[in-house]
């Protein structure tokens, strides 16, 4: 089995950036997959680099977009309830909780998929994941 610069195999590497990147956000993720992108020569490696880095912004990408419309509905109440008297006025507690389960689904998905690529990674297997495989071909 091939291994990477620092003696561990390109799989083993691999799993290793989905992990971090799942547990440890985004610093340790792009210095690992700049590590990978510099200094190692295996192409599957640096894909799966990128395309770790890639995944997170997507899944922060989403979690900010789903977190803007009960941001924009409270500001627009907010600003309704201004000229409301105080027993007129409109609360947003069940809509607010909507969005807390989506962001906590969200957070389960994301768990989900970077485990599910952590063990392909050590297969030396990748899944096709369409939205940021065509991401991370139009910048790589």
């Amino acid at each position: 089995m091939q291994k990477t610069k620092l003696g561990i195999t390109i799989a083993m590497f691999a799993a290793a950036i989905y992990v971090v990147a799942l547990v440890g956000g985004y610093v340790p993720a792009i210095l690992l997959g700049g590590y990978v992108l510099l200094r190692e020569e295996n192409e599957w490696l640096k894909w799966n680099a990128v395309r770790a880095v890639a995944l997170l912004a997507c899944f922060s990408l989403l979690t900010a977009l789903i977190g803007l419309i009960p941001d924009g509905v409270g500001t627009i109440v907010s600003f309704i309830n201004l000229f409301k008297d105080v027993e007129d006025k409109i609360y947003l507690n069940n809509f607010n909780s909507v969005f807390n389960l989506i962001d906590s689904i969200i957070g389960i998905v994301k768990t989900v998929f970077f485990l599910i690529l952590s063990i392909d990674a050590l297969k030396m297997k990748s899944i096709k994941l369409p939205v940021v495989d065509k991401v991370v071909q139009a910048n790589m």
